[in-house]
């Protein structure tokens, strides 16, 4: 089987000064030599040339594809492989003759110096006859991943067209990898028709993908995302199997997922209902309070878990009535929405409708507060509204938003009575100085910058 031949003029540094210094190496009387440019070598894409006028034949060929191969057929005793070492071609390659490995993993360089024309495999005493030759790219990390062909030196013999008779020049070793994705449920409990996926790669590709309930083939599918669809009706209720994917390759070879225990359960698919009894929705709040909720379920409930905002501050209770404390002086003055999630005895999830507080911890008495979105709040310039999230810090903003401006001379004004006036903005390590007037006086110049906090 002739693999299309893919060939790319690029250049990379094989540090020509040094190379135009190296001494010419000559194949020996009784071999032939092919240079890399010759059409009888088959390679894969992957593949590129190099031109140096200090290597044989005038160029090389490089690659840093892992699976990526050249393959030589040829007739005679031996055959021996000329590179090219150097730190910038320090890649791992694994050597095949006649279909089989008998070079596990060579590292190209090793160290040393560098050398042109080297030679970096060779095997003689072969049987008379056809042979095939082929160096692969391997998966090796490092900073200068090149494999180089510059020739190959054939011994009392020369190159050949394969034919079908020879073996494939590089045999599919490695397995398909696949993993279960799906179904993922609280307590692995299933019912009615559940959707099964699963992950799969490989080098050569994956060709099919199979879905088994214990040892019974349940269905399959040959293209990604690999997902059938299993309806557990007739399955009886308190049933328990384990659930695999075995994923095939283009070259014949299996691999299969870790199994995932399922139990199919008929009985309760009904998600338990929440709610937050207290504090009462639209409250205003300071100091430490109690978020209470009720929750029922034909199954019971085992956990009650309150939010707030989404993500901050979770905390959860087991026993009814459900109930936590809530210190709002470790919150930022403002708006805050609470919920609470019920989880059953077997898995399901219900979620509160949420309720909205106001916390103000810091206005103390006789003081009032004005918000960025106050009328008696004068901009000028340019200002742009932002969201709920200070930026670099992840808090939350007082009442929910902020203005900001990076536009030279743009103002912010407001026109009040009493005895002081405080500032509440954002200090982070990109915010730039800003000059600050009281009653028409001289402006004064404060600094923003400082460890990131609202």
């Amino acid at each position: 089987m002739k693999l299309p031949y893919v060939f790319e003029l690029l250049v990379i540094p094989l540090v020509a000064s040094v190379l135009a210094a190296l001494p010419l190496q000559y194949a020996h009387a009784d071999t032939v030599r092919i240079e890399e440019s010759n059409p009888a070598i088959v390679r894969t894409p992957g593949w590129f040339a190099v031109s140096d006028g200090s290597v044989s034949g005038g160029r090389v060929g490089a690659s840093k594809t892992p699976g990526a191969y050249a393959t030589v057929y040829f007739t005679g005793t031996g055959i021996k492989w000329i590179g090219y070492r150097c730190l910038c071609a320090s890649g791992a390659a694994r050597v095949w003759l006649d279909g089989n490995i008998i070079e596990g993993i060579l590292y190209m360089w090793g160290g040393g110096p560098q050398t042109a024309q080297a030679e970096m495999y060779s095997i003689s005493g072969l049987a008379p006859g056809n042979h095939s030759f082929t160096v692969e790219v391997r998966d090796y990390s490092n900073t200068a991943p090149y494999v180089v062909v510059d020739a190959f030196d054939i011994e009392n013999g020369n190159v050949r067209s394969p034919d079908a008779q020879d073996p494939p020049p590089v045999k599919e070793l490695e397995s398909p990898r696949v993993t279960l994705t799906s179904p993922v449920y609280p307590n692995n409990i299933v019912t009615g028709t559940v959707t099964l996926t699963a992950d799969a790669t490989d080098n050569v590709g994956v060709t099919l993908v199979q879905f088994y309930a214990g040892t019974t083939l349940i269905g399959s599918d040959t293209t990604a995302p690999y997902a059938i669809e299993r309806d557990t009706s007739g399955i009886p209720s308190g049933s328990t199997y384990s659930i695999s994917a075995v994923a095939h390759d283009a070259a014949g070879n299996r691999g299969s997922s870790q199994r995932r225990e399922v139990t199919v359960d008929h009985q309760d698919t009904t998600r338990p209902v929440v709610a937050i009894t207290a504090p009462a929705t639209g409250s205003s709040m300071s100091g430490t309070i109690d978020v209470t909720a009720s929750a029922s379920d034909a199954s019971g409930i085992a956990q009650v878990t309150f939010k707030v905002d989404g993500f901050m501050s979770a905390q959860t209770d087991t026993t009814s009535p459900f109930s936590v404390p809530y210190d709002t002086a470790t919150w930022i003055d403002g708006k805050h929405t609470l919920t609470a999630e019920a989880t059953d005895s077997r898995g399901h999830t219900g979620t509160s409708q949420p309720i909205t507080l106001t916390v103000s911890n810091s206005v103390q008495p006789g003081m009032l507060r004005i918000h960025d979105d106050d009328p008696r709040i004068a901009y000028s310039g340019s200002w742009e509204v932002t969201n709920a999230v200070a930026p670099q810090t992840g808090d939350i903003f007082h009442w929910g938003s902020a203005r900001v401006s990076s536009t030279p001379g743009s103002t912010a004004s407001i026109t009040f009575t009493g005895t002081g006036i405080r500032w509440l903005g954002l200090l982070c390590e990109k915010c730039a100085p800003a000059t600050v007037s009281i009653d028409g006086g001289a402006a004064q110049q404060i600094s923003l910058f400082g460890a990131n906090s609202v």
